[in-house]
């Protein structure tokens, strides 16, 4: 059985010039910027919860009974809980590049291990029995964690342990340590716009979800922040909403279905409103200014911001989501050169 850590299909191809350079991010630096804002976890995480809720919304209208899911950029860790109630029988694996936002993550209500990206490499090196079956029995001495401290789906339904209920690791979702084709849902809410290559994290998703899998994410679009911009805010670039559907078929989906929808954040406060915005994330790219800025310029934009108020007295600021569902296609799991042929009887 092959457990490498990387697919075998070759890097994904950057999907478009403009979009493999998305923002010209620094992934050092996006990494930076969450650890910094991961003891502030509750502060930070009011948008996500929001579009979590929609999201699943969206995912009632699919029938699905998955036994493994992947959420691809976990964040502080409430979309497991929810994943986790709504696929009691599932195992849960949450992966954020962010090792502290990871540990915020991993305490989400109930116990769940917290693994770095290298002892999930060193376990592939030695589980010879799929993605992380008996880890906390065989590897449970690697880990540093027993049993005991991770509830598991079949203890929890008064059967024997099978598999933990939950993990977490510290790892980048465009070069995930996991197994190919061992999903069955992969689950990313507000994450993809913050790979610096939005393609290789697609074709990551491909290669780990089982065919006739279901991916599922959430992305802020092209005119996210465009107010701030107009203020001379530099912000990154964001996904357009075309560029991803393409992606998902070059990177091995099929029938994707791709929605928009703008939103709209309005503050009467300026400070309110600048704290907010820094929680959502702050500047991670390769071209930013180093150092620290002072307090002069936070005063210039509180200033820009104070000024930027409409007739009500309220400061708006547009967030474009993108929604994206598809489904990987069995033809993707072919080894490279092979192709599927079937043979129908005819009647005669």
């Amino acid at each position: 059985m092959d457990l490498s850590v990387r697919g075998q299909r070759g890097p994904c191809r950057r999907y478009t010039d403009q979009m493999s350079s998305i923002a010209g991010l620094s992934l050092n630096a996006v990494q930076r910027q969450f650890d910094r804002r991961a003891p502030r976890a509750v502060d930070a995480d009011f948008l996500h919860r929001e579009i979590e809720q929609r999201m699943f919304e969206r995912l009632d209208l699919v029938r699905i009974s998955p036994s493994r899911i992947l959420d691809a950029g976990c964040g502080y860790g409430a979309g497991l809980r929810t994943l986790g109630e709504r696929y009691p029988q599932a195992l849960v694996v949450g992966a954020d590049l962010s090792p502290a936002t990871a540990v915020v993550a991993s305490r989400w209500g109930q116990p769940m291990a917290h693994l770095t990206a290298d002892r999930v490499t060193r376990a592939h090196s030695q589980n010879t029995d799929g993605l992380v079956r008996g880890w906390l029995g065989r590897m449970g001495a690697a880990f540093g964690v027993g049993p005991s401290q991770v509830p598991t789906a079949a203890s929890a339904a008064g059967g024997s342990a099978a598999e933990p209920r939950a993990c977490v690791i510290s790892a980048d979702t465009q070069a995930l340590p996991l197994a190919n084709a061992r999903f069955d849902l992969v689950w990313s809410n507000l994450a993809l716009h913050w790979c610096p290559d939005p393609g290789l994290a697609l074709a990551e998703w491909s290669r780990v979800l089982r065919a006739d899998g279901l991916l599922m994410f959430s992305a802020y679009g092209v005119d996210t922040l465009r107010e701030l911009r107009a203020l001379g805010w530099t912000t990154q670039r964001f996904p357009d909403l075309h560029d991803l559907g393409d992606a998902l078929i070059r990177t091995g989906f099929s029938a994707p279905v791709m929605d928009m929808e703008p939103i709209r954040l309005t503050w009467t406060d300026p400070l309110k409103a600048w704290s907010d915005l820094r929680a959502l994330g702050g500047n991670a790219l390769e071209a930013r200014a180093p150092g620290l800025r002072g307090r002069s310029c936070k005063q210039r934009w509180l200033d820009a911001l104070a000024q930027a108020r409409d007739a009500s007295g309220a400061i708006s600021v547009t967030i474009e989501l993108v929604y994206g569902h598809a489904w990987c296609a069995p033809a993707s799991k072919l080894d490279r050169g092979t192709a599927r042929i079937e043979f129908v009887r005819q009647a005669r």
